[in-house]
């Protein structure tokens, strides 16, 4: 019989050795995802991994809008506008992004690793008109006809649940109806049941529900803010010159935006069709930047809406406002437009858009000393 000449100890310290190199291997591979660059956030405050899976009656979409770098993906878009019926084209604009990130949001929450089944997105005025004669809950003035609502099931979900937890978000439409859909809108935040969903008596809504938002909840100064009117059901409607950007109760500064019509000296704006209602745009002056040089590459915007970028800003340096203007990303904003003539009965006399936030560009923390 032949032994090993490797002694007892040998062989003790080998093994040893052998586990002290897997250890170190699995160390240093953890401390290179530690230090792999983490992806940068979107552009809106409730959002998720950048990846949605949805199935319906066009198939099914597996799809990565937003990339690591915070960047959204022109022709992932693309494909989202045409898995929900979105006609980008004719419209001048796509689905909303705050929605698809909404969704994003609620998928990783709700239904992770599952397939979102897409009831319904976006619907033209014709078939919405030819839902409510036939009786479905289905208001004059929906959200499915701006590309800013869709009718969801979470597969495994609570739709009681998903309804509980949305609606104290304050951010967006939520409504069930008894079934398995959920229906979720990035409209003005309000939410209902089968038996709230639509007023007792057919009156006339006269824009009574119109509302305004930016295209972003989150801006860096020099670039595009898109205001857009949601819920309208009457044209024309006038509105005032300029805007208010506020900061709570106080005015920072005012602004005449881009219409997509000529305004040379007016005071009162008539907005005679949807378009021009809903692709109203703002510069943000990069004088909003005091502090030092950005800290990470800025996320393109998506170029699928054709919006001027030009704009007249006219801050109230006279009454001492201008410092307040540095003040205003510490905190959110929201766009204040005044209403004129024409004007319906049911109009408020005002409307105040989303919240959302200008960030300033700050430089990268210095990495501690070795």
């Amino acid at each position: 019989m032949k032994y090993s000449t490797m002694s007892f100890c040998n062989k003790f310290f080998l093994i040893l050795a052998v586990l002290a190199a897997g250890q170190a291997q699995a160390v240093g591979k953890a401390g290179a995802a530690s230090r792999a660059p983490a992806a940068e956030p979107g552009r809106y405050f409730y959002e998720g991994d950048g990846k949605i899976d949805l199935g319906g009656k066009r198939g099914t979409l597996s799809v990565t809008y937003r990339g690591n770098d915070g960047t959204y993906s022109t022709a992932s878009l693309k494909k989202i506008d045409t898995f929900f019926g979105m006609p980008s084209a004719l419209l001048g604009e796509g689905i909303s992004l705050r929605l698809i990130a909404m969704i994003d949001y609620l998928q990783d929450k709700f239904a992770p690793g599952k397939t979102l089944t897409l009831r319904s997105g976006y619907r033209s005025p014709e078939y919405n008109t030819s839902l409510r004669k036939k009786g479905k809950l289905a208001a004059k003035t929906s959200y499915h006809m701006e590309g800013m609502a869709a009718d969801l099931v979470f597969p495994g979900a609570s739709p009681q649940n998903i309804w509980d937890y949305v609606k104290n978000l304050d951010c967006c439409g939520i409504g069930i109806y008894g079934g398995k859909e959920v229906h979720l809108d990035s409209g003005k935040p309000r939410f209902w049941t089968a038996e709230t969903a639509l007023p007792k008596e057919d009156v006339p809504p006269q824009n009574r529900n119109i509302y305004l938002a930016a295209d972003k909840d989150i801006y860096y100064p020099g670039e595009t803010l898109r205001l857009f009117f949601s819920g309208v059901s009457d044209y024309p409607f006038g509105v005032k010159v300029p805007f208010k950007l506020k900061k709570g109760d106080r005015t920072i500064a005012s602004f005449t935006p881009e219409f997509k019509k000529e305004i040379s000296g007016k005071e009162c704006v008539s907005l005679d069709e949807k378009r021009q209602a809903r692709l109203i745009t703002w510069k943000i002056p990069e004088d909003l930047n005091a502090g030092p040089p950005q800290s990470r590459p800025l996320a393109a915007e998506p170029k699928r809406a054709n919006v001027m970028t030009a704009s007249t800003l006219s801050i109230e340096e006279s009454r001492g406002l201008a410092p307040e203007f540095f003040k205003a990303p510490d905190g959110k904003l929201n766009v204040e437009v005044e209403f004129c003539d024409p004007v319906t009965e049911m109009m408020p006399p005002s409307v105040a858009s989303k919240p959302f936030v200008i960030k300033t560009r700050t430089a990268p923390s210095p990495r501690p000393p070795r």
